[in-house]
């Protein structure tokens, strides 16, 4: 109550905290448990976290210093590190301008303290009153102050509560000397380690004061100033300073609520200086306005600037805070050469009327063209948010490479705009992008007609069989993938024996060997990986029309025709490259064939009829089975042998059980077109199929229902198969080139979409790989889908606590109310999935763009308040701006329930705890505020395709991917360096996340 009848400047913060008089800080007890050092005099002053005396140092040296001692009651792990940062700030410190640090420690009892040089002096805003300085004196005064800022800020130090009483003027030799004191708010710029806390500010604590407190800090927290907010005081200094009046009417601001105190500091009309004294008009009106520009962006953008543009006001050249028209820049120059201008004067009066003629076309060009860069400006920003809003849409259904094209466009358009940005280093270090892995692969002339190709991910070696015309023999070509041993795209070449010509192909089911079969009715076997050809013994009376390689890769069953009618069929071991079981006849030719795992079951296919027998045995081979009234298009088993599936040209598919001859097990299933390719998961139960309008479905073998709705890519299927591997997922290549890897639930891994037909394909079992030639072309491309990208990093150590951190949980069916309130928001979920975001005093909506798909079951507010972590019942995750409710990252599925979620302190991350009790960490996006040119070429380059404005997209050339590669920052240590260089390196090279 006392301290309201004090002057502004006197005043600490809005709630006027009390001194502490408590035992425990009495000078007497200081003094003990200061071992002796110092004598303590007068008390300074003291705020939240400690109290300030005059005191006599005595041991080692003998000196007058300030001594600050932090409070015993209020000794928290924010506080203590805020004090801790606050001593190794100084320390950091060397400019007469501020006051330097000079001795630290703790106390016996166990008390922080330090020692700093006593600052005598009156407070700036006090001396310009008591000595009434010209103006020109007060402007150097605050030149000197902004050098002294702008050194801190070099060292990486904000001050964040710049005012008067923090500067202190002493008058050396006639000469006012300002010293700038208490860093005890400062905040170390790029995150630099201080000291062994981890400094933060709490999300709900306001640092400074009113009046000299930027409106993003007094909107956001500490953690939301930077250099501009240290601009923003020193325009408040400089407005008091030039017309004696705070800007900010600090004497109504008593008795009032933080909050309500900041937030009416905050929206009082800023009344010009020139309306407190005509004599700033002009210059010094622009400079303190730009100052104090609402909008960070608009200010100065570092001390320096600002002391500059004070400095050339009073040196008479043109300052950057006015527009520089004509008559401006002519006024300035005409002050600097004044005597010139004087002698001038009666030499250009008779020329005076054209001259302002002219003088008034130029400002109103100059007008037309301002208007018109700022309509620019408008319109590129809006265009920017459109196609970042397009970007968020095209990611959510899994067409990440034209999200990446729409967000590289974006930031063509705005390159500040900072969300784009963020969100497409997040896509990029979390989306698998199909990308070439070689160059275009093309096979020698003269053999140009390709029958079949294999790649092998594990060797990664590509390899394509290929026939000449009738004098040539029959040509192998392979070529290594391999970039890190220098041989990428290096070909061999194995032409076969002379006589040969080869009429059937096979490759096994791990990528490992290819069998062939040829026009005398031999076989041989050709490893892939070591490139090495074995001829099989013995052979079939005619030409090899059909092969079947069992599984495991042990056995393969060969098919002829003789010309007399019928077909016989024969088992050969792979390894030995001898027969196992003789000749068998059977009464139709034969068209496709198939073999289980243990090669226990072979299914033949006759064109409208199927025969199954044993490979090995000579029982009865039993009549084939007519299947539907239908050709049969496709032929498959499952692993186990049990089920065979057939798709017919008609369009339906018909599941057979091997067990009963062949017996159907239901109505045959229906897609929409001709089917074209079938294959089985490796438990054998779910069927996958495609046909020839580019829809594939997964069905339930035995039960002979659809379990999903379908995939609908562009033309028709060329292939389809469910990878092996720890996470089974979906391939398909269309004839267009559409090409897409998908994962169980839906979520697409990988897409893309080449510009040429594709006329034969193949992919590595894994599905890493893939291979396709162009229908027009005897050329072949590469492509390698997915790649180890962000996974969860399992948290070993015990989970801290994240002070500022606000979390909250709903049920576990997320039915319950989820609400999560902070000083500054409010965020509250709506049963359509929908955080609703208002500001906590007002209710005001802030924000409505925190749609999801499913209930949203935790919510967490990162310390500093800026990002929102959602996590819904069905295990998706996302990152959201706070203030602008955009999201930061796509979204994330884990296919797994979070119990818990905790944010870290620092922006390294956040925690989520699995239902087996295992803790996990997820990184959080680097907020990028501008994206360099390089980086959007680098997106670019990742997707393959460069967007434009008329909506078409062009291919980026191979050979220009590798120049925007080659281009990267090398030494440049921003987030988008690091993730760059860490998107570079191959898969089994990249650590977990960008280090």
């Amino acid at each position: 109550m006392l301290r309201g009848g004090l002057d502004a400047e006197e005043m600490d913060t809005p709630t006027f905290d009390v001194l502490d008089t408590s035992h425990d800080l009495r000078e007497e007890n200081l003094e003990t448990s200061l071992m002796g050092r110092y004598k303590l005099g007068s008390k300074l002053g003291g705020g939240g976290s400690g109290v300030v005396f005059k005191a006599r140092q005595s041991l080692p040296v003998q000196r007058e210093v300030v001594i600050k001692v932090l409070r015993g009651q209020v000794n928290t792990t924010p506080i203590i590190a805020r004090f801790e940062m606050e001593r190794q700030a100084l320390a950091m410190m060397d400019h007469p301008g501020i006051a330097r640090v000079l001795d630290a420690g703790e106390t016996v009892d166990g008390r922080l303290f330090f020692a700093m040089e006593r600052a005598d002096g009156t407070s700036i805003t006090s001396y310009v009153r008591q000595t009434s300085p010209v103006l020109r004196d007060r402007l150097r005064l605050f030149i000197a102050v902004c050098e002294a800022v702008h050194h801190a800020h070099q060292k990486g130090v904000i001050h964040r509560d710049l005012k008067p009483a923090n500067i202190l003027v002493t008058v050396e030799n006639g000469i006012p000397k300002p010293k700038v004191v208490d860093f005890g708010l400062a905040r170390a710029l790029e995150a630099r380690a201080l000291g062994k806390h981890v400094i933060f500010t709490l999300h709900d604590q306001i640092i400074g004061t009113p009046g000299y407190i930027s409106p993003e800090q007094a909107e956001h927290g500490g953690a939301a100033a930077d250099v501009r907010g240290d601009v923003y005081a020193l325009g408040a200094l400089l407005y008091e300073m030039l017309t004696g009046t705070a800007a900010v009417d600090q004497k109504s601001l008593i008795g009032k609520p933080m909050e309500v105190a900041l937030r009416a500091a905050i929206e009082q009309p800023l009344v010009p200086p020139s309306a407190r004294d005509r004599n700033l008009r002009g210059d010094l009106d622009a400079i303190v306005l730009k100052a104090l520009a609402i909008d960070p962006n608009q200010r100065y953008a570092s001390a320096e600037a600002l002391a500059s543009d004070v400095q050339r006001h009073l040196n008479d050249w043109p300052v950057s805070a006015r527009a520089r028209g004509m008559l401006y820049l002519l006024g300035k120059w005409m002050r600097r050469y004044r005597w010139a201008v004087a002698a001038g004067t009666v030499a250009l009066a008779a020329a005076a009327p054209k001259g302002w003629h002219f003088l008034q076309q130029y400002r109103q060009q100059q007008q037309e063209h301002a208007l018109e860069v700022q309509q620019r400006s408008a319109r590129l920003h809006n265009s920017s948010r459109k196609y970042f809003h397009d970007a968020r849409l095209l990611s959510e259904r899994g067409r990440n490479s034209d999200a990446i094209a729409h967000l590289a466009f974006a930031l063509r358009e705005d390159p500040q705009n900072g969300t784009a940005a963020t969100y497409l280093s997040a896509l990029l270090m979390q989306s698998h992008l199909g990308h070439r892995s070689s160059m275009t692969l093309s096979v020698k002339p003269g053999w140009e007609h390709i029958m079949h190709v294999a790649v092998n991910a594990q060797h990664r070696v590509a390899v394509a069989v290929c026939s000449g015309d009738k004098e040539k023999p029959d040509l192998i070509m392979r070529w290594s993938l391999d970039v890190s041993q220098g041989t990428e795209n290096a070909a061999t070449e194995l032409g076969l024996p002379a006589g040969l010509k080869i009429s059937a192909v096979q490759t096994s089911s791990d990528d490992g060997f290819l069998i062939l079969g040829f026009t005398d009715g031999s076989l041989a076997r050709y490893d892939i990986g070591a490139a090495a050809f074995l001829q099989f013994e013995d052979k079939l009376t005619e030409s090899v029309a059909a092969l079947a390689i069992s599984g495991h890769g042990e056995f393969v069953m060969a098919a002829a025709n003789p010309k007399a009618g019928g077909a016989e069929t024969r088992l050969w071991d792979i390894a030995q490259g001898k027969p196992a079981a003789a000749v068998r006849p059977l009464i139709e030719p034969v068209q496709k064939m198939v073999i289980d795992e243990k090669a226990k079951n072979v299914v033949v296919a006759h064109g409208r009829a199927l025969s199954l027998l044993d490979p090995r045995g000579t029982g009865d081979i039993h009549a084939p089975r007519g299947v539907s009234d239908g050709f049969i298009s496709t032929l498959s088993v499952n692993p186990q042998g049990t089920l065979v599936a057939v798709g017919l040209w008609n369009g339906l598919i018909q599941v057979y059980e091997t067990s009963n001859h062949l017996l159907p097990l239901g109505a045959p299933l229906v897609s929409t077109a001709p089917i074209t390719d079938t294959g089985f998961n490796a438990d054998g139960e779910v069927l996958l199929t495609g046909d020839s309008n580019g829809v594939v479905m997964t069905w339930n073998a035995r039960e002979m229902r659809p379990l999903d709705a379908g995939e609908k890519l562009n033309g028709g299927i060329r292939l389809c198969r469910m990878t092996g591997g720890p996470q089974p997922m979906t391939l398909a290549i269309s004839e267009r080139g559409d090409l897409r890897l998908w994962q169980q639930d839906g979520q697409t891994v990988s897409a893309h979409q080449s510009q040429q037909l594709v006329d034969l394909c193949a992919a590595s079992h894994d599905g890493s790989l893939t291979i396709d030639v162009q229908a027009r072309e005897a050329a072949l491309e590469v492509w390698e889908l997915h790649a180890s990208m962000l996974q969860p990093r399992v948290w070993k150590d015990p989970v801290p606590e994240a002070a500022g951190a606000l979390t909250a949980s709903a049920g576990q069916a997320g039915e319950s109310e989820l609400m999560l309130k902070s000083a500054q928001r409010t965020f509250t979920c709506d049963p359509d999935h929908q955080v609703h975001v208002t500001e906590t005093v007002s209710g005001r909506q802030v924000c409505e763009n925190l749609r999801h798909d499913a209930p949203v079951q935790h919510l967490a507010l990162t310390p500093d308040g800026r990002s929102l972590i959602t996590i819904t019942t069905e295990g998706a995750h996302r990152v959201w701006d706070t203030l602008t409710g955009d999201p930061l990252t796509p979204t994330l599925k884990r296919n797994e329930r979070a119990t818990a979620v905790q944010p870290l302190a620092g922006g390294s991350g956040y925690l989520y705890r699995r239902e087996n009790g295992t803790w996990m960490q997820l990184p959080l996006p680097a907020r990028i505020p501008e994206a360099p040119a390089w980086f959007i070429d680098f997106a670019e380059a990742r997707c393959s395709k460069r967007l434009h404005a008329d909506g078409t997209a062009t291919s980026i050339p191979r050979e220009k991917q590798a120049d925007i590669v080659k281009a990267l920052p090398e030494s440049e240590m921003s987030p988008l360096a690091r993730l760059a260089r860490w998107l570079r390196k191959r898969p089994a090279e990249r650590s977990e996340w960008p280090q």
